[in-house]
């Protein structure tokens, strides 16, 4: 019987590139080709359904095949929520979790890593199946092959390829820390990116197909067309398109880093968010079919396409955008910070998407508890921002404190404020400021020879207002 399923999955595979999934979305970017392109119909408005509170929300959540809502955070959890959002249960893992996407299997396994070096099988009860131990941190989200085998990267170099009962297929070295997601083809080849600036092409047995050098490190995923081109960004602000045996058929530049991850639509058109506030919707040629800009980065928050080719992203404008497939604004939900979270679509049309405002939201149809058009920020006093990241020699750590009336400009108010970097236990190992400060915007420069390789966490605390962001120093 296993092998009947698993040739119907290939079957599936072989159709659009895209795996016959068994839930509504069960890993980052809906399918093995990571095409983030769904069979459902996303909501026409910003209606709100709810918001569910969470810490540290960069997460990416995915959904079961009974409609459950899985996401991790960096604090340390990992929850599953009904649709209605009731918690179903909790796990803590010591050491915490990270922000990416878990995978879930066709027998209901969830597969994620966390930053305590550790990859998980979880029951879909919450139980823990098994763990398996790597070199260092997991910040990429896994990847199911047909087969059941899961691959994902880590922060020791390494890539690796389990077995569905935990045990070691094998592993390949790459020059550096792995941040990027890998995607399968229709042949079970393997593709993902670098921290060494590479492009990686390796077959289901962990051998080398090719490699391709960029000019920067890849934190994005790579997503596979129907004809099997492989388009993968790198920070060099540039998308890549690339033939199965590796030769480059086209690049695109943007106007800065990407390190957010393409989607493509049925009919071929590549969509790829850049920090230069735009989401670029690309031919299968390499030429621009029309850009739309947002009013801010567009930072680790990549595109999901609804049946009806409506494109959802997430911006540093603190707005969750659904853009029609011409280009035309459909509808823009206020998220109340900024949007990195990448969205996934529900079969009842139900679009997720987590802010930095510690919130996970559902918006989609139905009567809603609010439909939102503007968002008073007044009672927020400070706001986090950080650079280059990660980061081999400098970034900057950028805040603003703006007081209760929320006006930055007039506002003389002063408020004590701590911001410090912190380990993954939570203890703080650099104070970066610890005083009065008055309204305005203020940056303070971080060299990473003052901290060793791995995972810290910007913590930023005022008298009434709190924020956590995650960075991660390479070299």
């Amino acid at each position: 019987m296993k092998r009947v399923l698993f040739v119907i999955a290939g079957i599936g595979l072989l159709i659009g590139n895209i795996q016959a999934v068994t839930s509504p979305w069960p890993m980052f970017q809906h399918d093995l080709a990571h095409t983030g392109r769904s069979p459902y119909k996303g909501p026409s408005t910003n209606t709100l359904k709810w918001s569910y509170t969470i810490n540290n929300a960069q997460c990416s959540p995915v959904i079961g095949s009974d409609t459950t809502i899985y996401f991790q955070s960096s604090d340390g959890y990992f929850c599953a929520l009904t649709p209605n959002a009731s918690l179903k249960w909790s796990y803590k893992a010591e050491g915490g979790f990270v922000g990416s996407s878990p995978a879930i299997g066709s027998d209901g396994t969830i597969y994620m890593g966390a930053n305590n070096d550790t990859f998980y099988a979880l029951n879909p009860n919450g139980s823990v199946k098994w763990s398996y131990g790597v070199g260092y941190w997991i910040q990429t989200s896994p990847t199911i092959g047909v087969d059941g085998t899961i691959y994902f990267g880590s922060g020791d170099k390494s890539f690796y390829a389990l077995n569905p009962n935990g045990s070691l297929k094998w592993s390949y070295e790459t020059g550096g820390s792995i941040l990027s997601s890998p995607a399968i083809d229709s042949n079970g080849d393997i593709y993902f990116g670098s921290s060494d600036y590479k492009v990686y092409a390796l077959t289901s047995d962990g051998s080398l197909k090719w490699s391709y050098t960029t000019e920067d490190i890849i934190m994005s995923s790579a997503s596979i067309g129907s004809d099997g081109t492989i388009y993968i960004p790198s920070r060099d602000s540039r998308i890549y398109a690339f033939n199965s045996n590796g030769s480059l058929k086209w690049s695109y530049t943007t106007g800065a880093w990407i390190i957010s991850s393409p989607s493509i639509a049925l009919d071929g058109t590549i969509y790829i968010g850049s920090g230069d506030g735009k989401l670029y919707a690309l031919n299968p040629n390499g030429s621009v079919k029309w850009s739309y800009l947002t009013g801010n980065n567009i930072w680790g928050s990549s595109s999901a396409i609804g049946s009806d080719g409506t494109i959802y992203i997430g911006s540093h404008d603190y707005k969750f955008h659904a853009i029609n497939p011409n280009g035309s604004v459909k509808w823009s939900f206020q998220a109340g910070s900024f949007v990195e979270s990448s969205p996934a679509i529900g079969p009842d049309g139900t679009v997720y998407i987590a802010s930095q405002n510690k919130k996970l939201y559902a918006i989609g149809p139905g009567e809603g508890i609010e439909e939102q058009t503007n968002l008073d920020l007044g009672l927020w006093n400070a706001e986090l921002k950080i650079g280059q990241n990660p980061f081999i020699g400098n970034t900057v750590i950028s805040y603003s404190v703006i007081g209760y009336s929320g006006n930055k400009s007039t506002n003389n108010d002063y408020t004590n404020i701590r911001l410090t970097i912190n380990d993954i236990s939570g203890r703080a190992v650099k104070t970066l400021v610890d005083g009065e400060k008055e309204a305005g915007s203020y940056s303070v420069i971080l060299n990473a020879k003052e901290l060793k390789v791995g995972i810290y966490f910007v913590r930023m605390e005022t008298v009434s207002y709190s924020e956590t962001k995650k960075i991660t120093v390479i070299r």
